[in-house]
C-alpha cells in the first residue's frame, strides 16, 4: 500500500537529444527535427491528446530502433549502444540518490523507478545533473510480478496494466491471448470481483480467443484428434476458443508433428461472430 512511480519523461528520444546520439547519414537536420517531434508529443500529452501523443511516440521510438536495422539510412550500431548504456547509467544514479536520500526503491525498470517514500529530493538532483524531466505519480495500491508485469493503481483512481501477465486491453502493438483471463484476474485484484462474475459478464467473444501464426519453420497445421489422424488443414493464422469440438492444433516441421499447447476442444474462429457462442 502506497508507493511514488518516477518515470523520464520520453526517455530514449531525450537521451538522443540530451547528448546528441545521431548518425552522420542522418545529416545536420536530424537532431532540430527530432526535438521538434518530442516537443509536439510532449504538448499533446500534456494536453490529454492521447492518439497524437502515442502516435508520435511510435515514431521517436522508431528512430532508437533503426540505429540497430541492418538495411536502415540510420544503421549506427554505436549510436543504439550508447543510448542504452547512457540510460541505464543514469537510472543507477537515480537510484543512487535515493540510496543517499534514505529511500526505498521498489523496482526499476528502463525508464524509472518505482520508491515507497517520495522521491523528490533525488529526482530533483537528477533533473539538475541530467538536464531530463522526470514525471512522478503516487500510487494508491501496486501489484509487482516483476519489472515487466505490474498493476498500478494511483491516487486518482486511474491505473496502469502493464505486460503480459496482467493486460487484457485490446493493443495494436500486441497480441494477447485470450484476454479474459487477465482481465479477470486484475478485477479480482483490485475490485475483488469473483473471477467467475467477470467472465459470465463478458460480452465479447474476442475476449475468449487464442492466436496461432505458423512459423516459417512449420510446413503445415491441421486440427486433428490426435498426431495420427489425417485431420483438416488450417490456415497460416489461426484464431479460437475453447469449446467442446474434441480436436486439438498440430503443427509439423521437417521431423514430426506437434501439439500447439493449450489448444484442445478448439473451435477455429477466424470470422468471430458477434455474440459469444452458447
Amino acid at each position: 500500500e502506497g508507493a511514488f512511480e518516477a518515470d523520464v519523461a520520453s526517455y530514449y528520444p531525450s537521451l538522443i537529444l540530451r547528448y546528441n546520439i545521431a548518425p552522420e547519414s542522418a545529416g545536420e537536420e536530424f537532431i532540430k527535427t527530432y526535438r521538434n517531434l518530442l516537443d509536439k508529443r510532449l504538448e499533446a500529452k500534456k494536453l490529454g491528446n492521447k492518439i497524437e501523443a502515442d502516435s508520435t511516440k511510435i515514431i521517436l521510438n522508431s528512430v532508437f530502433g533503426k540505429y540497430n536495422e541492418f538495411y536502415s539510412k540510420l544503421r549506427e550500431p554505436a549510436c543504439g549502444a550508447s543510448v542504452c548504456l547512457m540510460g541505464q547509467l543514469a537510472i543507477l544514479k537515480l537510484m543512487d540518490y535515493c540510496w543517499f536520500f534514505g529511500i526505498n526503491v521498489l523496482m526499476a525498470n528502463t525508464d524509472g523507478i518505482i520508491t515507497k517514500e517520495d522521491p523528490s529530493p533525488a529526482i530533483e538532483l537528477w533533473e539538475k545533473e541530467f538536464l531530463m524531466k522526470i514525471e512522478t505519480k503516487r500510487i494508491g495500491r501496486y501489484i509487482i510480478k516483476d519489472a515487466n508485469n505490474v498493476i498500478l493503481k494511483y491516487t486518482d483512481d486511474s491505473t496502469k496494466i502493464k505486460g503480459v501477465a496482467f493486460n487484457h486491453e485490446p493493443d495494436i502493438k500486441k497480441t494477447t491471448n485470450t484476454q479474459i483471463v487477465q482481465k479477470a484476474v486484475v478485477e479480482k485484484i483490485l475490485n475483488g470481483t469473483p473471477v467467475e462474475e467477470t467472465i459470465r459478464n463478458s460480452k465479447s467473444v474476442y475476449e475468449f480467443l487464442s492466436c496461432y501464426v505458423k512459423g516459417g519453420t512449420i510446413l503445415e497445421v491441421k486440427g486433428a484428434t490426435d498426431a495420427n489422424d489425417v485431420g483438416e488443414p488450417m490456415p497460416n493464422l489461426i484464431r479460437f476458443y475453447t469449446g467442446k469440438s474434441g480436436k486439438t492444433l498440430f503443427r509439423r516441421n521437417a521431423k514430426n508433428w506437434c501439439k500447439i499447447a493449450n489448444s484442445e476442444n478448439f473451435v477455429k474462429c477466424n470470422d468471430a461472430p458477434l455474440d459469444i457462442p452458447n
